[in-house]
């Protein structure tokens, strides 16, 4: 090998060469003329933006209730500095300081100096809270889940930037177990036995009730639970619909929900309004008020509400 390099680069001439280009090198990356080599890691986020981490971070602010359930239960929860006042679980959560109540308080996240801000896309339509965090120079990461199958990719990604990817590929293997039973279990009804199932995300009787349509979340868990969403194709997420629609519609199946921070009157107004009597999920006793942050937070927790979606699809078709 030695013979080698000396027939190809041996002599005076050549050593001279190498020597020159050596400094050349060296004068370049003096003078900043080559490209900056990266010290930390970059990590592209849902919108497709890049943030980049110098180390693992110990100081995050959650500013979206299920993000902040995947940091618990990624075991970083003690990392937490800062939330949105709707992190309303686990309990441990509500110690934790709140820095956001609908808007954030630029000056008391600052203040935190949090190694990074994580935070849902959907629940900032504008980027008007993403582009005033980031003017802080603080990296905001984003999710935008719009299905099932996207919160357990969120928990993967969250894991692998606070270095819990081996807790993010056991509890995402469990949750993926039970997506798969679910599957199972619908995939024994045929698509004309398909239920149809309204999801009411408020309806108070004083206006037309607002409703899920099969681009949200929650119309995704219809979907793999075996039954089919009564507001197709609008290409919003929730719409405002008149009740002679649904009668019309005549779901076989009624989901109304609320949370803590989400409490609502539905369930108990649709079965006390007469307008909605003739409607098969009335007459059947098919109406039926779940956990709110099961059907409407993209959060580890959507399985319990995939599950109970299942039951309900199951209950009515007789198991298929």
């Amino acid at each position: 090998m030695k013979g080698t390099i000396r027939s190809e680069f041996g002599g005076p001439k050549a050593l001279s060469v190498l020597f020159i280009l050596s400094m050349a090198v060296t004068i370049s990356l003096s003078t900043g003329c080559l490209t900056k080599v990266r010290t930390g890691l970059e990590y592209t986020d849902d919108t497709g933006e890049t943030i980049e981490l110098d180390h693992e971070p110990q100081r995050i602010i959650t500013l979206s209730p299920a993000i902040t359930e995947m940091v618990f239960l990624l075991g970083r929860g003690d990392r937490v500095c800062g939330r949105d006042s709707a992190c309303n679980y686990p309990d441990e959560a509500k110690g934790i300081l709140v820095v956001s109540a609908g808007a954030p308080n630029l000056e008391m996240i600052a203040a935190l100096e949090p190694d990074i801000v994580l935070m849902d896309r959907t629940l900032d339509a504008s980027g008007e809270i993403h582009s005033s965090i980031k003017g802080l120079g603080i990296p905001v990461y984003r999710v935008s889940p719009s299905s099932v199958n996207d919160v357990l990719d969120n928990i993967e990604d969250i894991g692998r930037i606070l270095g819990a990817s081996d807790e993010a590929e056991r509890i995402v293997s469990d949750l993926r177990g039970r997506m798969d039973a679910v599957l199972a279990n619908a995939s024994r009804i045929d698509d004309a036995s398909r239920p149809v199932v309204l999801h009411v995300v408020y309806y108070d009787g004083t206006a037309d009730p607002w409703a899920a349509t099969d681009s949200t979340f929650s119309g995704d868990m219809i979907d793999i639970a075996g039954g089919t969403n009564t507001i197709k194709g609008t290409g919003a997420l929730y719409v405002q619909v008149p009740i002679e629609r649904l009668i019309a519609a005549d779901p076989d199946i009624i989901i109304t929900s609320q949370s803590e921070p989400w409490p609502t009157v539905s369930r108990a107004t649709i079965l006390s309004d007469p307008s909605w009597e003739g409607i098969q999920a009335v007459k059947s006793g098919q109406v039926h008020d779940l956990e709110g942050d099961w059907m409407d937070r993209p959060g580890p927790r959507c399985l319990d509400g995939l599950e109970a979606v299942c039951a309900l699809i199951m209950n009515v078709t007789g198991g298929g």
